[in-house]
């Protein structure tokens, strides 16, 4: 069931997060990795890039501080 799935998934990223304050454990927990790939995918992809990030193929002056307002996507560019 969907509630068993989200168990699970809670179940692990708690023994991720415990895994990643293990100071004697220098390996990264694969369900930790498994999130990071994710989200790198995701963000790196043609929708994740153009439609949840904000994005200009060729970017026009350097901004150092730009306005960001509540409920703004965040940049891909910047």
């Amino acid at each position: 069931s969907a509630e068993q799935k989200k168990q699970l998934l809670v179940q692990l990223d708690k023994e991720a997060n415990a895994s990643a304050k293990n100071e004697t454990n220098s390996n990264e927990h694969y369900f930790a990795m498994l999130k990071r790939l994710t989200i790198s995918g995701y963000f790196t992809s043609e929708i994740g890039a153009t439609q949840a990030l904000n994005y200009e193929a060729i970017p026009g002056k350097f901004e150092g501080c730009i306005a960001f307002k509540k409920g703004d996507k965040p940049w891909a560019t910047n």
